[in-house]
This record gives structure tokens, C-alpha cells and sequence, in this order.
């Protein structure tokens, strides 16, 4: 993930001329030992070297987003380079250092256009190879080729920074229409009346932000230049998630305004903003960073299309930078580490705090904020709601859990929409359940946990894990498959909206009862849409609470496996409707009252001991005759079985708000197969079997303790680890009779160190 320091309005002046920063109005330190600016600059970012240098980083590029010195005093370009000397060691190559000059980064009373202008910037700046931008009036030659884009662009992998110029109109000189001879006349009628004479040349010239028709170009050419270069031409980036790389705009003045200050002054904005903000999303730049007000703020900007107002607006994150000179500085936030995800759709900026002479600065205060890549999801965040919106699951997960971390983690009525129905492929390349897996192996545990929850389970209240989802859609009461009544009614009348499948039973549910689970997954309405002379099934469906890191990924799985399983349905034809030749699985659409991102698995990873019980319990009874018949055929990968089953129990570190999945009935099972062999005389004797029945007693007890309380509501992070220290020797003790007794070459005692290793499975 690329690591950016941003800078900007620095206004520096020669490093001997530098201003005290503290308040002396008593002489008592003398001039010359009296902390200044360039000084306390210079601590802090040789304390960010320190802290970035311990922590084995370095910085990948260096942004100034203009006025690196004070009306464009060439002392204050000396002393920019003694600040950048005290990043030695985590400093970036000259190619990833970019600046733009900012209004005080040029001369005075110059035209437009005239190279005057630019001194000392652009002998300073180009002398060392720092990326510039296009510079009107300097850069005549069209920008096409590898040496212009090292010139014009930094580029970090899938990321490109783009530098701005807005400052060819600042202090500009104007024609008035006067003549230079009339104003040396009135200069001299005005004598010696020193303001006077500077009021009145500040007549004929103006402090305009513009950025010209010919930087625009120049920039398109780049940009232009840079795809072709990449070998991204449309028909290369065809079928990529994202055809062009994630762009990031530098400029030196605001969009809009960042504070509510009052500004009474010509040109306050830009003179030509309406065409500037339509040619940035033009050029799909995602994020733009600017400074000149001397305001540290961030914030969406919408901007929408003057030719077509029907189209959705595109969205800009802007960041406003701090300044730290003059009255605005604030010692807490001197400059910002930016780290930038081009695959995950967030920012996360860092204050850095000003550094003094013997003292170490920590890290400053963190934030994380969303962006919206073009080409990707939308999202729109209100007082009361998210939406999410996008053609892939990849694209809709990324915004939705960078919008819900956005947000404290917490969200209410969240609505995703999933243009495209995604196949298991997709979602399971996504969870972040199994971490280390294989992709393979990802994908056949990421099915299995799936089909658990669409299993049509066992349906005796007494006999089964609460529910699975499957068993309230295709069982529900105990035997109304609710999908094949949607797929009668859909096929009788394409338009209806009745095709309803519920998961609720207030009878069964007991909604009052704490101790009782119930689905979150309330209820979903299958609808068929038509288009372009093609029918789609779509779904909308109800949660209501949802945590999205993990749970929303195998939701989205369970509802596109039962679009698959519907299309087939409609397809096949009944007695009641006809068949539909052209359906196929459309969009899905999730709605939550109540969203979380949790920090682990939280109760959708089903522990295997009760998915084995719920759909495969033959499996279990056969570790348990693993045990006993020596002779057993294939006994030997029961060792591996049972070590597996049982580690996987160990729960994790942290405590999930959500809660965490807690093996009972599975357990429960085993516990009864155990007893019933130990009534056996060929078994009463058996001392490891009954060492291994307690053990399982004492698991079962700890984790029916454990969720009373998690109904309960009393479960934080302090009962969760006296719950992990209690099951995690348990389960240690358990792997080492078990997979020890199976296998003797795994002896007892490494199998048990080998279990206490484990852990943080969350499961």
C-alpha cells in the first residue's frame, strides 16, 4: 500500500531569516536561540524519519501542493531542500517528489505566459528532476512520450498522481486600459505617499485561479500517453475490473470552500471551476489534494453532468492540506501520511505532529475515508442511510465495508445492489474466513459453509442447531418448499410481485425469549424484471442486522444459489405455468436495518462438529468408531479428522460484536456416542475413552455457560478470554487422545502442543 507525505503552503523564507514561533515579548532569549519555524519543521520530519525508519517503511512519494516559499523568496526553495534532507533514509526517488507552484510560487506583475514568472520555481524544481506540472508559456512541446511522463506524472504502481497548475494566473498583470505612460504619470502625482502608490498598482494586477485550455490538453495528453504506454488501450483494458489506474489530482487552490469564513475579495475561486470540475471527472480523477486556504479539511464533492442532469453525479474526494506557518498552525497537524488501497476503496490519512528538539513524537490522530474509484460502485451516504451501488459483488463489498468502517463500524438501513449475480468464484475469492487456504481449497470450504446454511436441516425443534436458512425456505412448518411456490406464481404471471419466501415463525422464534436464536435473514421477494427483450430474476431481501465483513459475503452466496435454483424451476415448466424460456439470475439487492463490520468470523462459520450433525452425522459417528476399531479401513486419516474438528473450536483472540460461533449440538452428539460405547464391556475399562468423555463434558458446560451469557448480553471482552483459557487446554487434552490414540507415530503430547498453537480461528 503506497505511503504519500503530504505537504503544502509551507512559505518558506531562507532558513537565517526564518521567524521565531514562540511569543517573546521579554528579550530574555536571545535571537539567535529562539526556536523558528524552519526549525521546528525540520524536528518534525526528522522525528517522521525516525518513527518511519523503526518501523521498517518509507515513503514512496513526496507531494507539495504549492507556496513552498514566501512571495516566491529564493531562499525559501534553499531552505525546502534542508527540510527534505531530514527525510534521508525513507526519502523517495526525485521522479515520486511532485510539486505545483502555488500563488506565491510566482513573480509579480508579469503577463500570463511569460517565463519570468516560474523563477526560481522551475530552475529549483526541474533541476533536481521533481515532477512538475505543465507550465504554460514554458512547456511547448506536446507531453507524448516516456521522458514526459517521468516530467509530468508519478506513478505508483496502479496509481497516478497527476499534477495540477492553477497558479498561471496568480499575480498576473491586466490590461485596464490605461497606458503604461498614464500610470508612470499618476504614480508620480502621487509623490511620496507610499501607500497610496501601492494601492494603486495593486489596480493592475490580480490574484486569479484558472487553469488554462492549454493545461487541460496537456494533461489529457498525458494521461493519453500514460495508457498507451501501459499497453491500456480500450481493447487491452477490456474485461479488467478497472480500465484505467486509480488517478490522484494535485492543485494549489480549493474547489470549493473549506471553512465558513466570509471571503469579500476578487477571485475567490476559480474563474473557469464549472469546466474545471467537469474536466476532472472527465479524466475519471478519483481523489484531488490541494492547499491555499490553510485549512485541513476533507469532504465528497458531487459534480454532475450540464448535459445530461438525469445521470448520476460523480463523485471527487477532495482533501484540503494543513498549513503549518502563520497564525493557522496547528502543532498537532504539520502535514499528513496518506496511505492509499488502489484495490480497497479507502484513504487513510495520519496527522503528523510537529516535532521539538529532544523529545519523541508518536503517531498523530488517524482517519479512514472512503473514495469512489471511477468505473467502480457508487455510494451515498445521508443522515440515515448507505447505498451501494455496483455491476460486481468485488466492486459493492469494497464500498459497503469502507462505508460502515467509515461510520464507527456501525450503520443503520443499508441497502446494496449487485448489478450482476455472482457465482461462488467471485464471492469465496473475497471472504476472509479461511486466510491461508488455497484458492481451491477457499472455494470447497466457502460451499460447504454455503450449502450449511441452505441445507434443508433436520426439522424436529428438539433434533437440529436452532435452523439453517434452507430449512425455513424449502421446509418451512416442516414441509412447504416456499421456492417452488415462487416459481408457480412467477410462472402463472411474470409481473406479480407475490414471489415471497419468509424465514420467520413467530411461534417457533418466540421473539421475547433471549435464549432463543432466530434468523436474521428475515424474508426475500424474487421479482422478474424485463429488458432488452431478455427476462432476469431479481431479489430483494430483508436482514434484520447484518455483520458485512463475513456474514453479507455468504448472504449474497445463499441468495444467488437460490436465483440459480429458481431459473432452473422457471425454466423446467410446471403444471400450474408455463415454462420461461429466456430467465436468468439478474440483480440482488440486500437490505439491512441494523450493519456491522466486525473483527472475526463471527456465528456464520458454522463450527464442522455441527455441520457434520446437521447434514453429514455418519461422519461423526465414524471418528467416534476411529477410536475403537484398530482395524477400521482408512483409520488413519481420523487422526487428522478429529485434530481439525476439534482446533477449530479454540475460539479467537478477540471477541466479535456480532458474537462467536459456539459448538453445542455436534458436541453434544459426540458426548452421547462416547457414553453409550463406555456401557460396553469391551470399553468400560477404557481410561483414555473416559479422560476423553470428561474432557468433552467440560467443553459442552464452558460453551453453554458462555452463550447463556452472550444472549444475555453479557459477554465483553474479559468473559471471552476466561471463556478461551478455560476451552483452549480442553481442546489440547482432547487432540492429544484422539489423534495420539489413532496414530501413535503423533504422540499425545506433540499433537497437545500442537493444538495449544493454534487458535484465533474465531470459530
Amino acid at each position: 500500500m503506497p505511503l504519500i507525505l503530504h505537504l503544502s503552503d509551507l512559505h518558506l523564507v531562507a532558513s537565517e531569516k526564518s521567524p521565531a514561533m514562540d511569543d517573546h515579548k521579554v528579550g530574555l532569549v536571545p535571537p539567535g536561540q529562539r526556536e523558528t519555524h524552519h526549525a521546528v519543521l525540520r524536528h518534525t520530519l526528522r522525528s517522521l524519519r525516525e518513527r518511519l525508519g523503526g518501523e521498517g517503511r518509507r515513503l514512496d512519494a513526496i507531494v507539495m501542493s504549492g507556496d513552498i516559499a514566501h512571495q516566491n523568496d529564493p531562499g525559501g526553495y534553499d531552505a525546502f531542500f534542508e527540510l527534505l534532507s531530514e527525510l534521508d533514509g525513507v526519502l523517495p526517488e526525485p521522479e515520486c517528489i511532485l510539486v505545483v507552484p502555488g500563488n506565491h510560487d510566482v513573480s509579480t506583475g508579469y503577463h500570463p505566459g511569460e517565463r519570468q514568472r516560474y523563477e526560481p520555481f522551475e530552475d529549483r524544481m526541474r533541476r533536481v528532476r521533481f515532477v512538475t506540472p505543465w507550465l504554460e508559456g514554458i512547456d511547448t512541446k506536446s507531453p507524448e512520450t516516456e521522458d514526459d511522463l517521468r516530467r509530468h506524472l508519478v506513478r505508483l504502481g496502479d496509481i497516478e498522481i497527476v499534477p495540477i497548475n492553477t497558479s498561471h494566473f496568480a499575480h498576473v498583470r491586466i490590461d485596464t486600459g490605461i497606458s503604461d505612460a498614464q500610470w508612470q504619470d499618476m504614480e508620480t502625482a502621487l509623490g511620496d505617499d507610499t501607500e497610496a502608490v501601492k494601492a494603486l498598482k495593486k489596480l493592475r494586477v490580480v490574484d486569479a485561479a484558472r487553469v488554462s485550455p492549454e493545461q487541460m490538453d496537456a494533461i489529457k495528453t498525458i494521461l493519453r500517453t500514460a495508457t498507451r504506454l501501459r499497453g491500456g488501450d480500450p481493447v487491452a483494458t477490456r474485461g479488467r475490473e478497472f480500465p484505467t489506474p486509480l488517478r490522484i489530482g494535485v492543485l494549489h487552490h480549493q474547489l470549493l470552500p473549506v471553512s465558513d469564513a466570509e471571503e469579500v475579495k476578487s477571485f475567490e475561486s476559480f474563474t473557469n471551476l464549472g469546466r474545471l470540475r467537469q474536466f476532472l471527472v472527465e479524466n475519471d480523477i478519483a481523489i484531488v489534494l490541494h492547499g491555499h486556504k490553510h485549512e485541513a479539511v476533507a469532504y465528497m464533492d458531487y459534480v454532475s453532468s450540464y448535459d445530461d442532469p438525469k445521470l448520476s453525479p460523480r463523485q471527487v474526494l477532495v482533501i484540503a492540506g494543513p498549513s503549518p506557518s502563520g497564525r493557522t498552525f496547528d502543532r498537532r497537524d504539520v502535514c499528513r501520511l496518506i496511505e492509499i488501497d488502489p484495490d480497497q476503496p479507502e484513504i487513510r490519512l495520519e496527522k503528523v505532529p510537529a516535532g521539538y528538539a529532544g523529545r519523541t513524537v508518536l503517531a498523530g490522530a488517524r482517519t479512514t475515508l472512503p473514495y469512489m474509484r471511477p468505473g467502480a460502485a457508487t455510494a451515498m451516504r445521508t443522515k440515515g442511510a448507505i447505498v451501494v451501488d455496483g455491476e460486481t459483488v468485488a466492486m459493492v463489498y469494497r464500498q459497503l465495508l469502507a462505508n460502515v468502517q467509515a461510520v464507527a463500524g456501525k450503520a443503520a438501513d443499508v441497502v446494496c445492489r449487485i448489478g450482476k449475480a455472482p457465482n461462488d468464484d467471485e464471492i469465496s475469492a473475497l471472504y476472509p474466513g479461511f486466510p491461508e487456504t488455497r484458492i481451491e481449497e477457499k472455494l470447497r470450504r466457502f460451499r460447504e459453509l454455503v450449502g450449511w446454511w441452505q441445507h434443508p436441516a433436520l426439522v424436529s425443534a428438539e433434533d437440529q442447531p436452532a435452523f439453517t436458512h434452507g430449512t425455513r425456505i424449502l421446509r418451512y412448518d416442516g414441509h412447504l418448499d416456499q421456492l417452488a411456490e415462487v416459481a408457480s406464481v412467477l410462472r402463472t404471471d411474470m409481473g406479480s410481485s407475490r414471489g415471497m419466501v419468509v424465514l420467520l415463525s413467530p411461534s417457533a422464534d418466540r421473539i421475547s425469549d433471549l435464549d432463543n436464536e432466530f434468523p436474521s435473514f428475515c424474508l426475500a421477494q424474487f421479482l422478474i424484471r424485463a429488458e432488452n427483450e431478455r427476462f432476469w430474476l431479481d431479489c430483494v431481501a430483508y436482514f434484520r442486522k447484518q455483520e458485512i465483513r463475513y456474514w453479507w459475503l455468504v448472504n449474497v452466496a445463499e441468495i444467488a444459489d437460490l436465483q440459480n435454483r429458481l431459473v432452473k424451476l422457471l425454466t423446467a415448466g410446471g403444471k400450474k405455468g408455463a415454462r420461461i424460456r429466456s430467465v436468468q439470475a439478474g440483480s440482488i439487492t440486500t437490505i439491512a436495518a441494523l450493519a456491522h463490520a466486525g473483527s472475526s468470523p463471527p456465528k456464520v462459520q458454522v463450527p464442522k462438529v455441527d455441520q457434520y450433525y446437521t447434514g453429514e452425522r455418519e461422519k461423526l459417528c465414524a471418528m467416534v468408531t476411529a477410536l475403537l476399531w484398530s482395524g477400521m479401513p482408512g483409520r488413519e486419516a481420523y487422526a487428522s479428522e478429529w485434530r481439525e474438528v476439534l482446533t477449530s473450536l479454540i475460539p479467537g483472540d478477540k471477541r466479535d460484536p456480532d458474537g462467536v460461533a459456539v459448538a453445542f449440538e455436534g458436541l453434544r452428539f459426540l458426548l452421547c456416542e462416547l457414553e453409550r460405547h463406555l456401557e460396553e464391556p469391551a470399553h468400560r475399562n477404557d481410561q483414555q475413552l473416559r479422560e476423553l468423555t470428561v474432557s468433552l463434558e467440560r467443553l459442552l458446560h464452558e460453551n453453554t455457560r458462555y452463550l447463556h451469557d452472550d444472549h444475555r448480553n453479557r459477554v465483553d471482552q474479559e468473559r471471552h478470554d476466561r471463556w478461551r483459557a478455560k476451552v483452549q487446554p480442553l481442546i489440547s487434552t482432547m487432540v492429544g487422545l484422539t489423534s495420539g490414540r489413532i496414530s501413535p507415530a503423533e504422540t499425545g503430547l506433540a499433537v497437545a502442543q500442537e493444538a495449544d498453537g493454534a487458535g484465533g480461528s474465531g470459530t
